[in-house]
């Protein structure tokens, strides 16, 4: 028999039926299934949810639905040696037949339930997969590609309605905020990598010090609206970052990837990168080495990043996942600059002994256990071990250092936690679908924290000068935490869900330490010391209610709305820290608030994405810093407290289209993407018997904008990327300027990067230059680490890169 004959006539049959059912009926839907080898799969079943449609594909993996009436449809692709594909489709008419290329994952080689989807940069993800719901929430999904990149920061690349706050040139933190919270180290955000937590503690001190490689990053998912149920009560939501976990080519057993970029200022950054598949274990490893002497005076740094990941599949249906991270670094600290040392030279520095060390170290281990195809637990063990250590000379920046002894601050951080989730999807009546997930969460923490009298030496020692305990303070912080969450979507037809959750913690906090404050004289002498000394524990029962509700437009668009409370309880750095001039309310409390936020997003196939969100945040409670006069010390001092309520007003706007898929330039040889992200905020403390009231909330710029452009033409790339914020208040009595540089206006800036290159083979050359117009800016100003005083952002920097894909 002539197989390419018969292919030929079924082909033909195919599109005649398809020419006469347009006619007659309506739109149709027809494409065909393949695996990762582009190798046909025969008997696919394909259905549309919520409706009693459903069709097999044939043994050249060909389907056809036909007589679907304009609206958008959730089309459900499963096959017994494969993993469960959902794919949204939109018909536009009754004339429209949408053609469609789908991939399914063989069971023992991918467990995650993905849609496939465009080369979009920017889209909402995966409604439902194996450790997460995202139906009726606002859910971003940012897609990582450092080769077409038009920057070298993560932070700047990331094209979401963000604000950012800039530690240093080497991207060694990452500092990222939104919705009128602070920025500063992502402490707003429960953070995580690959689902699980890496904070040195999601109670008592939710900052992070690690950040994964931009160039081991898959996708980062931002999760807002109800994200407290599943995952914490942060006011910011859920950032996760999702590392790579096999070979970037699926038609690759083995890949190595490195990638070697030489820099202004003697800067090296080195990562190499191994992945590895068999039809049951999957490896992905890599090392991260960056160093240089840094753009401002008294910068250098030395980073090293490694990390070990296993997916084992004894069976189908079941995974075992091993990830090992570690990462440290040891940063010199240029310090801060008062604003007229700022004008005159931001590059300057007066402080050449102080240094920052950081030493992290997490441990995962992940069971994925799928019971059927609709029916799945998820089980992840973790555990942070890390410390953080900074030393130096810490007065103000319009001191000088006298070359005494330095002020060292250490942390350690210990935690280990689980959490299970079980996700079912089935029908609750009649042909109406529903899906729930339901978990627990068991945390114990422990952090120790101290300050005392270190050397007087210009080098990176962390050792306390005497024996024993340091002079300043020492605390202890022990921690506890049991939670439980539900979440059940209820599709009540093709267009309306709704989704109600709830989430009840069990916390359990302890400090215990004592705080000592020196009064120094002018001739260096201890006028007087303040000793105190603390010992608390802290129950609380708190729940959390959270309901979303969406509707699916005619178009394929969709409507979210969303309501969640949200709860931040006092953390470490709040109580136990001496900085010069600054103290803490004894009688500080916890935060409380909650959001709301209304969202429409629409993708126009493989052209465009679009999603935009209006949302209000009630924050009680809020922590801040005032300025106060102590009569008896004669001296003015800041003062973190609760300083009021406040209430956040904004939109945010994120969009992207290949606008050469919509002109003339549709071919092979061209693509050009063009990516924005802006946000319009308006945040104001409310409560008028509190201690700042009608003031601005400090670190939130009314308008951020991020615009990114890729062009590339063969083997030839060019982007650019702009970013862009207006003036902010750096603490909440709005104060415009001071001598010591401390507080005062953050005044707006732009910043614009761009690359260039050329690929040949297995090789990719490029050319990239970060602050292309060598911009004068900065995005903080220090109370103490890693100042006190303006931070500086580097000026114009430029990176040559070799790397090679084999």
């Amino acid at each position: 028999m002539n197989y390419s004959l018969l292919s030929s006539y079924k082909y033909l049959l195919a599109i005649a039926y398809l020419l006469i059912a347009n006619i007659a009926f309506g739109g149709e839907i027809s494409g065909e299934v393949l695996n990762p080898y582009d190798t046909p799969i025969k008997d696919a079943i394909i259905s549309i949810e919520g409706t009693n449609v459903s069709v097999k594909t044939d043994k050249l993996g060909l389907f056809i639905i036909p007589n679907l009436d304009a609206g958008s449809y959730l089309m459900k692709i499963q096959h017994l040696n494969y993993k469960i594909l959902f794919y949204p489709v939109e018909i536009v008419n009754k004339s429209s037949n949408e053609k469609i290329k789908l991939f399914l994952f063989a069971k023992a080689c991918d467990i995650d339930i993905v849609n496939i989807e465009a080369e979009s940069p920017v889209g909402t993800g995966s409604d439902v997969s194996q450790d997460i719901i995202s139906i009726d929430k606002t859910h971003l999904e940012i897609k990582i590609n450092t080769v077409t990149s038009p920057t070298l920061k993560l932070d700047r690349g990331l094209i979401a309605p963000i604000t950012i706050m800039e530690y240093d040139g080497a991207g060694l933190q990452l500092g990222i905020g939104g919705r009128g919270l602070n920025p500063k180290r992502t402490a707003h955000f429960n953070t995580r990598q690959n689902g699980y937590d890496i904070s040195a503690d999601a109670l008592g001190y939710p900052e992070t010090y690690y950040t994964p490689p931009a160039e081991a990053i898959s996708k980062i998912s931002i999760l807002r609206g109800a994200a407290s149920l599943q995952f914490g009560p942060q006011f910011g939501g859920m950032i996760d970052f999702r590392l790579k976990d096999g070979p970037e080519n699926p038609n690759k057993k083995t890949e190595f990837i490195t990638s070697n970029k030489y820099g202004s200022y003697n800067q090296f950054h080195n990562f190499n990168s191994f992945a590895s598949k068999t039809k049951k274990l999957k490896t992905y490893s890599f090392y991260h080495l960056k160093n240089g002497d840094g753009w401002r005076e008294n910068s250098t740094y030395t980073s090293q990043t490694g990390y070990i990941g296993l997916d084992y599949m004894p069976k189908d249906g079941f995974s075992i996942k091993l990830q090992l991270t570690h990462h440290q670094y040891v940063a010199q600290q240029a310090g801060g600059l008062t604003d007229k040392q700022f004008d005159l030279d931001p590059q300057v520095s007066f402080r050449k002994r102080n240094w920052f060390n950081v030493n992290w170290n997490i441990a995962a281990l992940i069971l994925n256990y799928n019971l059927n195809k609709d029916f799945w637990i998820n089980s992840k063990f973790f555990g942070v071990h890390a410390a953080r250590n900074s030393v130096g000379f810490i007065q103000p920046s319009n001191l000088a250092d006298p070359g005494l002894e330095r002020t060292l601050i250490t942390g350690q951080f210990q935690n280990i936690g689980n959490e299970t989730r079980v996700v079912r999807r089935y029908k609750f009546y009649k042909n109406k679908n529903g899906v729930f997930i339901a978990g627990i969460r068991v945390y114990k923490g422990w952090a120790e924290t101290g300050q005392g009298i270190a050397d007087t030496s210009s080098k990176a020692n962390f050792n306390y000068i005497n024996k024993g305990d340091p002079e300043n303070s020492k605390y202890t912080f022990p921690s506890k935490n049991l939670a439980v969450f539900f979440e059940h979507s209820f599709f009540l037809n093709n267009r309306w869900s709704v989704t109600p959750g709830a989430r009840y913690e069990l916390i359990n906090t302890s400090a215990d330490g004592y705080y000592n404050r020196y009064f120094i004289g002018l001739n260096g002498d201890t006028l007087d010391v303040s000793n105190s000394e603390n010992s608390s524990k802290k129950n609380r029962n708190i729940l959390l209610t959270g309901l979303g509700v969406s509707y699916r437009l005619k178009k394929g668009g969709k409507l979210t709305g969303n309501y969640s409370q949200n709860f931040r309880s006092v953390n470490f750095s709040d109580i136990n820290i001496v900085v010069p001039n600054f103290r803490v309310d004894s009688d500080i409390e916890d935060e409380t608030g909650h959001n709301i936020d209304f969202t429409y997003n629409k993708t126009f196939g493989k052209k465009a994405f679009i999603g935009a969100t209006a949302y209000y945040l009630y924050y009680a409670n809020r922590i801040g810093i005032i300025w106060q006069f102590d009569p008896e010390k004669i001296e003015t001092y800041q003062l973190r407290t609760n300083v009021s309520a406040s209430r956040t007003l904004g939109f945010e706007l994120t969009a992207w289209t290949d606008i050469a898929k919509i002109t003339s330039m549709n071919d092979s040889l061209h693509k050009l993407n063009v990516s924005a992200a802006l946000t319009l905020t308006d945040a104001k403390y409310i409560e008028e018997k509190a201690i700042v009231f009608g003031n601005s909330v400090e670190m939130v710029p009314a308008l951020t904008v991020k615009s990114g452009i890729t062009y590339e033409f063969k083997n030839f790339l060019i982007s650019g990327l702009l970013n862009f914020q207006t003036k902010q208040f750096s603490e909440s009595t709005n104060a415009k300027k001071s001598l010591t540089g401390v507080y005062g206006i953050i005044p707006s800036f732009y910043v614009i990067d761009a690359k260039i290159g050329y690929t040949f083979k297995s090789f990719i050359f490029q050319v990239s230059v970060n602050n292309i117009t060598n911009h004068k800016y900065f995005t903080q100003r220090a109370a103490s680490y890693p100042g006190p005083g303006i931070i500086p952002s580097e000026g114009r920097t430029v990176f040559g890169s070799v790397i090679i894909k084999l």
